[in-house]
């Protein structure tokens, strides 16, 4: 095998490494129904506060912010903190652009 063909072979699996990776941190991600959820709804309507999420989703804002909280931590879920005034700031969700281009794949599929 040549110097060439042995260094393409390994990008090759390194590329399969991070895909599989990827996948499983969707998974992941997606193993709770809230999760899941939300993630569907900021798809479907863009950003939204976690008041706005609640209301919408008729969920307990305390599991709300939990599942919040674990898609941003897995790279999911980005917040975005808006200042409206000098002493109050808003913060909303959104599904980073990279992962909502394959969501939004998946989700006209169904």
């Amino acid at each position: 095998m040549s110097i060439a063909s042995e260094a393409e072979s390994q990008q090759v699996r390194c590329a399969d490494a991070s895909t599989v990776r990827l996948v499983r941190m969707f998974i992941d991600a997606l193993r709770d129904d809230a999760r899941i959820q939300i993630v569907v709804e900021l798809v479907r309507v863009g950003p939204l506060s976690a008041r706005a999420l609640s209301r919408r989703l008729r969920m307990n804002y305390k599991r709300l912010n939990k599942a919040l909280r674990d898609l941003e931590v897995v790279g999911l879920v980005e917040a975005v903190k808006v200042n409206v005034s000098e002493s109050r700031a808003y913060r909303f969700y959104n599904i980073k652009p990279n992962v909502k281009i394959v969501l939004e794949m998946v989700l006209r599929s169904c």
